[in-house]
């Protein structure tokens, strides 16, 4: 985005009914974001990145972005907050009430910005306390589940991933 076609991104979200948008803007840009967001009522997702490169790689930044500004919210990458150093389940805590959406990740080291994903439920990130949070907080946001590990043919390990997702979210209930 430009602060000159900002706008548009807005207008056309609003007009394809799309509730949510992610992005990782820069902190001078946050108000003009809420403003846009409220204007248009499509909200803003922050979305995170490993470290240095995102400013919203921890949870606090995330929140700090959030404060006065009722038209962003969280949107984070799990395997991302894992690979900063961030305890997920409490990452996902922190974001109480404040969690859109969120890429639904599991790698197999923690604190290591390489990390490789791995099939849900055997990495770090521990997914079912993650689960538990969300439930805990209402959480009627978006999952996009990402596995990128042999990308050309991952549909068996994906199906891996959903039947985890899936069984977990039956104990819940």
């Amino acid at each position: 985005y430009t602060k000159d076609n900002l706008e548009q991104y807005f207008q056309f979200a609003s007009d394809m009914n799309i509730p949510f948008i992610t992005a990782e803007p820069e902190w001078a840009d946050l108000d003009e974001f809420n403003r846009l967001a409220a204007k248009y009522q499509v909200k803003v997702g922050l979305h995170s990145h490993p470290k240095p490169d995102s400013h919203y790689w921890h949870p606090d930044s995330t929140i700090k972005a959030m404060q006065g500004r009722p038209y962003i919210g969280a949107w984070p990458d799990l395997g991302h907050w894992a690979r900063n150093g961030v305890d997920v389940p409490d990452g996902v805590k922190k974001m109480n009430g404040k969690l859109w959406g969120m890429h639904f990740k599991d790698i197999r080291e923690f604190d290591n910005i390489n990390a490789i994903d791995t099939i849900f439920g055997k990495g770090v990130c521990d997914l079912p306390a993650v689960m538990k949070e969300m439930k805990k907080q209402g959480f009627n946001g978006v999952v996009t589940m990402e596995y990128e590990v042999h990308e050309e043919d991952n549909m068996r390990d994906l199906l891996k991933c959903i039947l985890f997702y899936e069984k977990q979210r039956k104990l819940l209930k």
